[in-house]
């Protein structure tokens, strides 16, 4: 059994030999531990105090005198869970005093299956840190919702229900709307369920090359074959493609409702 696993997780040498000794033991007394252990009593008071705070360890008091018991292992699964949520809240405001590279201009390529997924990433992360700024969507021909579905869409949508954000996009709180090619008129998609969408003209194909433009950022994806996505982070150039999108939006056809 590999036990640094547990030191990995916050205890120490220690406090790992004292939880592995009750719960192969049962119940002990300080004293026991003491000598089962090699440490000294008044050491292991004050260690088993820690582990009690820290909700490893229970005791009962018999006639005076304190029996330590360790808790059920399932434990450190809670642990490990309070610990992911409480940094999960914690990353809005981290992303917010995070350094960004100050440049006029910044143009990034990302190549292949983890390239896809750094851009997802951190888009997603660049949405969540903008206030009152509009998520643009253009294309679709190619389903990115199906390309992503079998090794990202479940980690994505995971990390987006922690945060909120699909709630607050279909509350509005956080504004996207989308123009998608006719070519997926009659498809399901997630991206319909959840915000604005009209399909472009007939004559307008995006070539199954998708654009996203939010903030200062514009991304260009391709799925084809190796996809790739290529991103630039300039406000003259995100401010073209916005005005651009906002022409093609009034000239767009909405979904019709069926009778």
């Amino acid at each position: 059994m590999n036990i640094k696993i547990l030191e990995e997780l916050g205890l120490t040498e220690n406090e790992t030999t004292i939880y592995l000794t009750l719960i192969q033991d049962g119940t002990s007394s300080a004293n026991a531990i003491s000598e089962k252990t090699g440490m000294h009593r008044s050491y292991i008071y004050d260690t088993l105090s820690k582990m009690v705070n820290k909700g490893l360890v229970s005791y009962v008091t018999k006639s005076g005198k304190k029996n330590f018991k360790g808790v059920n292992p399932s434990k450190f699964k809670d642990i490990i869970r309070e610990k992911e949520e409480k940094i999960t809240k914690l990353i809005p405001d981290l992303l917010k005093i995070y350094k960004q590279e100050k440049s006029e201009y910044k143009i990034e390529v990302l190549e292949g299956k983890e390239g896809l997924k750094t851009y997802l990433n951190d888009l997603f992360d660049y949405v969540l840190i903008q206030d009152n700024v509009e998520t643009l969507q253009l294309g679709r021909k190619i389903s990115m919702e199906d390309h992503l579905m079998k090794y990202y869409r479940t980690n994505l949508e995971k990390k987006a229900k922690k945060l909120g954000l699909m709630k607050k996009v279909k509350q509005g709180k956080i504004k996207s709307r989308a123009l998608l090619d006719h070519a997926v008129k009659n498809k399901k998609l997630l991206i319909k369920k959840i915000m604005p969408y009209r399909y472009l003209p007939k004559g307008f194909d995006t070539g199954g090359k998708d654009l996203t433009i939010v903030g200062n950022k514009v991304a260009i994806e391709s799925l084809d074959g190796k996809p790739f996505a290529i991103v630039i982070t300039n406000h003259g150039i995100a401010n073209f493609y916005k005005n651009l999108f906002e022409t093609l939006w009034q000239i767009s056809s909405k979904e019709k409702e069926k009778k």
